[in-house]
């Protein structure tokens, strides 16, 4: 069994020598040895191989588009193998789904900067009167 998993701002991949509810320690291609926290741990499996996996992976994040990924995303919070399923397919593949993962986090980290749409007042004032009528007064005082 295999993990892939995100460590320090890296996403990598490893074979799960033991595992905990709260943790498993994951054996790298290296040889070196990680304790990784569940919050930490992203997708398990079984096929292919954790390089093949990642090779895949970057391959695929270099050709997803991902202004176009956002129109299909649903609203609300996603996840990242929710998109590839949204993006790709209903049965998005692990690559599919890391790839996407990969696209998203380089695509947020890139030097150049990306075009920012113009700000919609309209729809603005609805989002801040939507967050301000469901905190309490004190955290809106807080908060400007």
């Amino acid at each position: 069994m295999y993990l892939l998993f995100e460590e320090t701002g890296k996403f990598l991949a490893g074979r799960i020598l033991s595992e905990a509810d709260t943790s498993a320690q994951v054996e790298l291609d290296s040889g070196k040895r990680v304790k990784v926290k569940a919050a930490n741990m992203l997708l398990k499996f079984e096929k292919p191989e954790p390089q093949t996996l990642m090779a895949g992976a970057q391959a695929v994040a270099s050709g997803i588009e991902l202004d176009m990924a956002w129109e299909f995303a649903p609203e609300g919070d996603f996840g990242f193998a929710e998109l590839a399923r949204d993006y790709f397919s209903e049965h998005a593949t692990l690559e599919q789904q890391a790839g996407t993962l990969l696209a998203h986090t380089i695509l947020d980290v890139s030097p150049t900067p990306r075009p920012v749409p113009p700000v919609d007042a309209a729809r603005l004032k609805r989002r801040i009167k939507f967050f301000t009528h469901r905190t309490p007064p004190q955290a809106n005082a807080l908060a400007f």
